[in-house]
């Protein structure tokens, strides 16, 4: 039993944690743009709006990934936070795989908040759902 919850008392579980949810975070800063053709749209149906700004935050996210710094502040916060040692980017080869790191990243961070966002609200309202008054 020990095994099984043993990643959950190491620190580096949390650190990483940490770096996917700035992947998530540093993405909200692209959704106002991402649902503009959206919003200019509104006659279509709700799941193309949805499947539509989805597509548009991709390709925004993948545009910044294009950047030259993009690589350097992922690794400079990779460092730290995950303790590798990535080395230093080479400047034809990464800025064309950035991109598709810098997604993968992004749904990573997604993924995590989602499901601990989840977890947190199962934790506060679970344990009182049992001791709910009955009022039949």
């Amino acid at each position: 039993m020990w095994k099984g919850i043993r990643p959950l008392l190491r620190g580096s579980t949390y650190a990483g944690a940490l770096f996917a949810l700035l992947g998530a975070f540093a993405s909200l800063a692209l959704l106002p743009l991402a649902l503009l053709p959206a919003l200019v749209w509104a006659s279509a149906p709700d799941g193309v709006r949805v499947a539509l700004t989805l597509l548009v935050w991709a390709a925004l996210t993948g545009a910044v990934g294009l950047a030259r710094t993009t690589r350097r502040g992922l690794i400079a916060a990779a460092r730290p936070l995950l303790k590798v040692a990535l080395p230093a980017p080479t400047p034809a080869a990464d800025r064309r795989r950035t991109p598709l790191w810098l997604l993968l990243h992004v749904a990573l961070g997604w993924a995590v908040a989602l499901v601990g966002g989840l977890l947190v609200v199962m934790g506060v309202t679970l344990p009182g759902a049992g001791s709910a008054p009955s009022w039949s």
